[in-house]
């Protein structure tokens, strides 16, 4: 999320956020092993102009090996096994019930980025809206809630590696969906669906929900790029804390999910 003052951001050409956004994707890789497990990848590039002008090595780097989780699908937990290990010790809280409301949910953050999980907005370190005592943080919209159209199986706040997962089953097949805020790239959330069809002898279709807002009370907002694959917008607060201090501005660019995938 680009932070300016008074003179705004730069401009975000469409080449520049095809850069960020772009790159090898994990599902590429697995058509390329042949197997038959799915990954879809969304990533939420929210940097300062130096960050958005570093191309897609940084988005790489983080992209490691796509762990598919072996579930104990025994009709009552319905939750990987490693959740039930490391929750005995107190490095993962997960619940099995769906929860529908965004507060009751955990809340994600690395000291730049904040939000409650599900949430429709997050929160940004240093961008305030409002004159003196109306002052507060501002809401940004959060481009990263998209998943499957169906109830959530069980919830789990990583605590050691803070992220979010949620499992999600099919008759036949079972998805490991994984939310975070990169904690050495601060302006950066990554979504990833991992979805596991191997038991099924058919495609499997998976509709995502995005439910992305590219609206907020707190700021004036357009959208400077758009197309299939990625969404960029800027936006400029309505009010400074002070007459002193300027307004601030943001730009915040994110990779499109597809509205329907065909699993193999």
């Amino acid at each position: 999320l680009d932070v300016h003052g008074s003179r705004g951001p730069p401009p975000i050409s469409r080449s520049r956020s095809r850069d960020i956004i772009g790159g090898d994707d994990w599902s590429s890789r697995c058509r390329q092993r042949a197997c038959r497990v799915a990954s879809i990848v969304g990533f939420v590039a929210i940097g300062v102009a130096a960050f958005l002008g570093a191309g897609t090595g940084l988005l790489r780097a983080s992209m490691a090996p796509v762990v598919v989780l072996v579930l104990a699908k025994d009709g009552r937990t319905r939750v990987p096994e490693e959740w039930e290990v490391r929750g005995d010790a107190a490095q993962l809280i997960y619940g099995v019930e769906g929860i529908d409301d965004a507060s009751g949910k955990p809340n994600l953050g690395n000291g730049y980025l904040g939000a409650s999980f599900g949430s429709k907005w997050m929160t940004v370190a240093g961008v305030f809206n409002g004159a003196k005592e109306r002052s507060h943080k501002a809401l940004v919209p959060a481009p990263y809630n998209f998943g499957p159209r169906i109830q959530a199986s069980a919830t789990a706040l990583d605590l050691e590696k803070g992220m979010i997962e949620q499992i999600f089953h099919w008759p036949d097949a079972v998805a490991v969906q994984r939310t975070y805020f990169h904690r050495a790239w601060h302006h950066v959330a990554v979504t990833e669906l991992n979805i596991d069809n191997t038991q099924n002898s058919e495609p499997l279709r998976v509709e995502l929900a995005d439910p992305l807002l590219l609206d907020s009370d707190d700021f004036s907002l357009h959208v400077v790029s758009q197309d299939e694959n990625n969404t960029c917008i800027e936006g400029r607060t309505h009010e400074s804390e002070s007459p002193e201090a300027s307004t601030v501005s943001i730009a915040l660019c994110r990779a499109n999910p597809k509205e329907v995938y065909l699993v193999p």
